[in-house]
């Protein structure tokens, strides 16, 4: 009997050995990637401003934190993403169908492999009341430490004060481009830009 019983707390530390190699315990986003550091007091622009950008930006192998994503968005929060090649109109999108179309780019341009890291630079901040806007100029690179983007834009991003903190409502984006370039103004923040 003896014997078998240390069989069997052999077989069983070989199993959890097993497990724990094989991926059987799932870390978060925030643990593998430490430099998120999301703030969670959403009672000041600034820090959901600061934790979009972390959300949506992931490593190699790992992908948008999704579940803050959600967090910072009011459920009703609506999106306008920039017209595709040879459109001319925004996509608008609600919540859930902005984080879908996400992922088929994360997809369909193999942000996995690579990662992707979109920084907040400058920001100009406007508030009255319960209501607060943001001009946020973005820039993506696959390597956060690459020199020069990949692509700028802007995100115009508008905030409402509710249930005791701010909430995202609704993002609508442009892109920089060859003869549309990011205005001056926005570049160095204008009267109350920030960064």
């Amino acid at each position: 009997m003896k014997r078998i019983s240390g069989t069997i707390s052999g077989i069983t530390t070989v199993v959890v050995l097993a497990v724990m190699i094989g991926g059987g315990f799932t870390v978060s986003a925030a643990e593998q990637e430490p430099w998120r550091q999301y703030s969670g007091d959403y009672t000041e622009v600034e820090n959901v401003l600061l934790d979009l950008y972390r959300s949506c930006s992931f490593s190699p192998g790992n992908e948008c934190d999704w579940d803050r994503m959600r967090l910072l968005c009011h459920p009703e929060a609506v999106f306008f993403q920039p017209p595709g090649r040879g459109e001319a109109a925004f996509r608008p999108f609600d919540l859930e169908g902005f984080i879908q179309f996400f992922k088929e780019d994360i997809e369909k341009f193999d942000m996995k492999r690579t990662g992707f890291h979109e920084r907040l630079g400058r920001y100009e901040m406007t508030s009255f009341g319960r209501i607060a806007h943001s001009y946020a100029v973005y820039e993506i690179r696959m390597d956060p430490q690459a020199p020069n983007p990949l692509q700028r834009g802007v995100d115009s991003i508008s905030l409402a004060f509710h249930e005791g903190r701010w909430w995202i409502s609704s993002i609508v984006t442009d892109v920089e481009m060859p003869g549309r370039e990011i205005p001056e103004s926005i570049l160095k923040g204008g009267s109350g830009g920030k960064r």
